[in-house]
């Protein structure tokens, strides 16, 4: 049962940042290995989190011996990556800011990852999102995404404290993306689709049986040239 239907996503993970450390991600558990696997080395690396959350890969990145910035829409999402970033006594730049509008300098980054965030990002700025992120990446540089599965519709419910948040979601394959990024010389070099983790079925039951046999997450990465 939907306890809450957002339109607005920025205010959707605003109200729920503060549940979210206590929260069992299923996406995060099916594509964490794969994501990682990815990326790659990252040591010495210059990397971008652009939409971090709670910061928990930029965390992972940082401890992997990455240079860490990370961003976020919500203010409520930074302000417990910051939290969690002292806790951990990590040096990591947060900063409140728009996918659309990065407060970084051309070609800063290494690599950008990007956790199930683009699917939030509607078909009107998702041209300006990919022309910001290619315009910070570096020459032969990478964007890593991960997205939940096109196939699974265009909507998203976030699991928190038992109930279901629906938020929008705008589903785009692999090869639309290629094609958006393309504008700015990307290329896709890299994807994977993943069924749902079999762990994830101790944490949701419902969710999992809901979700048991299909495609769950779509990865990618993307080259610049």
């Amino acid at each position: 049962m939907i306890h809450k239907t957002f339109d607005n996503v920025e205010k959707a993970y605003d109200l729920l940042s503060k549940y979210w450390k206590d929260e069992a991600n299923g996406a995060q558990m099916t594509e964490f290995k794969t994501f990682l696997k990815m990326i790659g080395s990252v040591k010495g690396k210059k990397v971008l989190d652009a939409g971090c959350g709670t910061g928990e890969y930029a965390m992972l990145l940082a401890k992997k011996g990455a240079i860490v910035s990370a961003i976020d829409f919500s203010k409520g999402m930074i302000k417990h990556a910051k939290i969690n970033a002292k806790k951990e006594n990590l040096d990591i730049f947060l900063k409140k800011a728009d996918i659309c509008s990065l407060p970084f300098e051309i070609n800063s980054f290494d690599k950008i990852i990007i956790a199930r965030v683009l699917g939030h990002v509607d078909d009107k700025n998702i041209i300006i999102a990919a022309k910001e992120l290619m315009r910070v990446l570096k020459p032969k540089g990478e964007i890593i995404i991960t997205m939940i599965h096109p196939s699974l519709g265009n909507t998203s419910n976030l699991i928190v404290k038992g109930k279901a948040y629906h938020l929008p979601r705008f589903n785009r394959t692999v090869q639309e993306h290629e094609k958006i990024f393309s504008k700015y010389n990307g290329k896709v070099s890299e994807s994977k689709s993943l069924k749902i983790i079999p762990n994830f079925k101790k944490i949701n039951p419902e969710a999992y049986e809901k979700l048991r046999g299909k495609d769950f997450i779509q990865l990618l990465k993307i080259i610049k040239s």
